[in-house]
């Protein structure tokens, strides 16, 4: 991130004071037995007593300090169990430690210049993420669990009806508790409704309980799933009695169409994880935690158009590989039929691509003699897809430059994009063809678990041909 030191301290300000629980990618619970525990014996002693302390009374500016820096070391090693953890824990925790650290320089003071309001909500935010946390910790099946159906895949730009179940865990949800459904940032899928049945987007709510009954409200909402950096009403239901026992089930229905709704639009382009943010409420005191959060592939169409990727520049007679995207007319990797194609050069063919199910193709050991600058063309055994490559420099001096294409900036759903980091190295490879890549998610919104993760995913893709750079933002 760069800038002016105080416009940086503004945003990151403004992130601190929103709230927001998110969570990230399919994670496994720890377990609980002190025997295999995921913390090391001195930070369990620190945990069980920051746990204590917190439940005696509330964290103030005098022990923000100190609490958080637990806080920290405790998300840390919970989530490299592969538990799911609040997004925006990290980055608002990283922050307020950014924020009292004694070395940072005189245009960088933050808490010095907070008032007593702004202080009070920082406390109240690391006394949240503890309640949490403590609760994962001691009882790991308290959330429940969130199910979706069908399971996917959904066409990217279409109507859906999407059924996400709730299963109450092993705390009951009492009267006041609710489920709120925050929508996926960087998208452009239908906004969630509750009140015109026949709208467009419309989401119902019922339970396996029939004495259960609910009220559609708005519950002010930041971070990725509500208003960013500002709040945002984000609906939620509430329940108004009586109790859910364990076991007993509540089902949103996104994209109702009994009542005349068209059902919910899906975002017009792909990912392999299009995530149903539900946070969970269970007592009715405003605590919306969350879950391990079900999530959908959203696919393309019928293919439309196609691209061929070629390197710029090869030496004369050097093997290198085309590349072929079948796209549909979203601009989509297309699913479904493929047809076969046709590789020119010049007019004249020099490869061919049988028809398939697979939108992405290849053809290796091409060369071109001729130096000057070329272009190959792709067609469809039917004619009715057309494609010219980029252009291909044939050089005859080895000292000419190469030129090499890559993106050093990109997120993933482990920040403000979307989808799997896994999923993002995989584009980059097969759907743009890259030379290089990396994927920069911000420092502040990382945990451990997800910096491992990208550590292995950069080894792996670097393996595989690409070259990722390990970095972030």
């Amino acid at each position: 991130m760069t800038g002016q030191s105080g416009s940086r301290i503004v945003l990151l300000l403004a992130l601190v004071v929103a709230a927001a629980l998110q969570s990230t990618s399919c994670r496994s619970t720890p377990a609980s037995a002190a025997e295999n525990d995921y913390l090391a014996a001195d930070l369990r002693r620190e945990v069980e007593a920051l746990k204590h302390s917190v439940a005696r009374e509330p964290t103030t500016p005098t022990t923000l300090e100190a609490r958080t820096n637990v806080l920290w070391r405790w998300v840390n090693a919970y989530a490299l169990t592969g538990g799911p953890i609040p997004v925006n824990l990290p980055q608002e925790v990283a922050v307020i430690r950014w924020g009292l650290d004694d070395d940072r320089g005189p245009d960088e003071t933050i808490v010095e210049d907070m008032d007593f309001f702004t202080l009070k909500r920082l406390s109240s935010i690391v006394d949240g993420y503890v309640r949490e946390l403590t609760l994962k910790d001691e009882t790991p099946d308290a959330l429940g669990e969130l199910r979706i159906d069908p399971p996917g895949p959904v066409a990217a730009g279409s109507r859906a009806t999407l059924r996400v179940t709730f299963t109450v865990g092993s705390l009951a949800m009492q009267p006041g508790g609710a489920l709120l459904m925050g929508t996926q940032y960087m998208g452009d899928q239908g906004r969630e409704q509750l009140e015109d049945p026949a709208g467009d987007d419309y989401v119902s709510i019922a339970s396996s309980n029939p004495q259960a009954r609910f009220e559609p409200i708005k519950v002010p909402l930041a971070g990725l799933h509500g208003g960013f950096v500002v709040q945002r009403p984000t609906p939620a239901y509430r329940l108004i009695g009586p109790a859910l026992a364990p076991g007993d089930t509540i089902t949103l229905t996104y994209g109702d169409r009994s009542g005349g709704s068209r059902g919910l639009k899906i975002q017009t382009f792909t990912t392999d994880a299009l995530v149903f943010a539900v946070y969970v409420d269970l007592d009715g005191k405003g605590n919306f935690f969350t879950p391990r959060w079900p999530s959908v592939a959203v696919v393309g169409g019928p293919v439309r158009s196609a691209w061929a990727l070629a390197p710029s520049v090869v030496d004369s007679g050097e093997s290198f590989t085309l590349g072929i995207r079948s796209q549909d007319a979203l601009y989509n990797r297309a699913t479904g039929a493929i047809p076969a194609y046709g590789v020119l050069l010049d007019g004249k063919q020099v490869g061919e691509v049988a028809a398939s199910q697979n939108a992405i193709a290849t053809v290796a050991n091409l060369k071109i003699d001729a130096p000057g600058v070329h272009r190959f063309t792709v067609v469809s055994a039917d004619g009715a897809i057309r494609a010219t490559s980029n252009p291909v420099r044939v050089r005859e001096n080895a000292s000419t430059p190469r030129v090499l294409w890559g993106e050093t900036h990109g997120h993933s759903g482990y920040a403000e994009g979307q989808g799997t980091a896994a999923g993002y190295f995989r584009y980059a490879k097969e759907d743009s063809r890259l030379d290089f890549v990396t994927l920069s998610e911000h420092d502040f919104w990382m945990d451990d678990y997800e910096w491992k993760t990208m550590q292995d995913l950069s080894r792996q893709s670097t393996l595989d041909g690409t070259i990722a750079f390990l970095g972030y933002e």
